[in-house]
């Protein structure tokens, strides 16, 4: 009787093809999970990057930008697109051509801040080579923005004819105004 009741408090498992499906099933939850996984984080740096690239477009569009800062911003965000496409075999397409879009936006910006930081650079270097050769060159040159006397002489010239020619389009037009008020006022209107 023991034999009977050994196998009767005993549960049965399941059969092999049962098993197997569990496994497979497991297995392919496990695959979505982290594939999900690798998209959520490409998704949440790709949001980081373009929310920095934002700000960055909208900071290079006004003329007192610092440059240099935007650079290392802009190289920050190409380093966050590089590594969110890092795993791009397992990315969805959205994804992958979403951060591959930013990706080319981001490049060409950092072109472009390259070769204006360039061009301000080799201004700057132009200038103070001028500066130097200057101050080295002739003692003539006035105190007041680096002019020679003959440059202020010209200066303050045109300002002259600027401000004369400035009086008389002002009076003319005082005149004109005031002759247009004259005629105005002498029309008889028919109402």
């Amino acid at each position: 009787m023991k034999s009977t009741n050994q196998t009767s408090s005993r549960q049965s498992r399941a059969s092999l093809p049962v098993r197997i499906t569990l496994f497979v099933a497991a297995a392919l939850v496990l695959i979505v999970g982290v594939l999900a996984g690798i998209n959520l984080y490409a998704v949440n740096t790709y949001n980081q990057a373009t929310g920095q690239l934002n700000s960055i477009i909208e900071a290079s569009s006004h003329s007192d930008a610092d440059l240099e800062t935007l650079r290392t911003q802009q190289q920050q965000v190409l380093s966050q697109l590089s590594e969110a496409s890092s795993l791009s075999a397992f990315l969805l397409p959205g994804v992958k051509d979403a951060i591959n879009t930013n990706t080319a936006v981001s490049q060409t910006l950092h072109t472009r801040i390259t070769e204006e930081l360039t061009t301000q650079e080799q201004g700057s270097s132009t200038l103070q080579q001028g500066t130097s050769s200057d101050a080295t060159g002739n003692d003539s040159s006035g105190s007041a923005g680096g002019l020679t006397e003959e440059q202020k002489k010209q200066v303050e010239d045109l300002l002259k004819a600027n401000q004369q020619s400035t009086d008389s389009s002002t009076t003319s037009q005082e005149e004109n105004q005031q002759s247009d008020s004259d005629d105005s006022s002498t029309t008889v209107k028919p109402w």
